[in-house]
């Protein structure tokens, strides 16, 4: 089985979109943690962590994101 030029182009577009997708769930998962972070609410702290590590996400890549939003 080959591989067509039109399924590789596929391939990549919806890999692209899957890219775009993830640096938008972290941009937001940063800025909820900075929120989270500036009320100092250590429940709230517990259950993100909970949440990004439970789902397999990266917090660095949460972490990356929060250094990138700092003025």
């Amino acid at each position: 089985m080959h591989f067509r030029s039109d399924d590789l182009n596929k391939i990549d577009t919806y890999l692209t979109r899957v890219d775009k997708t993830e640096c938008l769930l972290y941009e937001e998962l940063a800025s909820q943690l900075r929120v989270i972070l500036e009320a100092q609410d250590k429940q709230a702290l517990l259950q993100m962590i909970g949440q990004v590590s439970g789902r397999n996400l990266s917090f660095e890549k949460v972490l990356v994101q929060v250094r990138n939003q700092m003025p």
